[in-house]
């Protein structure tokens, strides 16, 4: 295990601690416990605060995440109405719903939407579409947005027009 220094005064009595342990100076109570001094070291409180003092140059703000608008990936604020026509951005079931797929939606539930395919195949046929997880590869830094995989569709593009 290492510890850097950086200047902390606690850093450096945590060192001394471990050495000490790790020289057989310190030694466990008869539960195999060892007690660490008093001072020695900080409490915090929850995993924000951890990952806070373990990288705190590291860590991006929520509002960052919040406002990156990728290609290929759903806004972060998805407003969605019954009634309202979408794209889907996912290959999610082969010959029905593939990338491209134009739906409305019917029905809106807190972790499900139902919804009626308007183009292809299955035209007409409902179908529900859940949350998943959407991961964006074209970023120095990778993150997860668990969300629907659909895009508000007015109009569209030659360039989803394939063939």
């Amino acid at each position: 295990m290492r510890v850097y220094l950086e200047g902390d005064a606690t850093a450096e009595e945590f060192l001394s601690m471990l050495l000490s342990i790790g020289n057989g100076e310190l030694t466990a109570d008869e539960s195999g416990l060892v007690t660490i001094p008093p001072g020695c070291g900080e409490l915090v409180n929850g995993v924000e605060a951890i990952s806070g003092k373990v990288f705190p140059n590291l860590d991006y703000p929520t509002d960052f995440l919040n406002s990156l608008d990728l290609s290929g990936m759903p806004p972060h604020n998805l407003k969605l109405k019954v009634g309202c026509p979408v794209m889907l951005l996912r290959n999610l079931d082969a010959p029905d719903l593939f990338n491209g797929t134009r739906l409305i939606i019917k029905q809106i539930l807190p972790h499900v939407l139902e919804a009626t395919i308007l183009t292809g195949l299955a035209q007409g046929k409902d179908i529900f579409i859940l949350r998943i997880p959407l991961i964006p590869s074209d970023l120095p830094f990778q993150f997860k947005r668990l969300q629907f995989p659909l895009n508000v569709c007015f109009a569209i593009s030659i360039n989803k027009s394939q063939g």
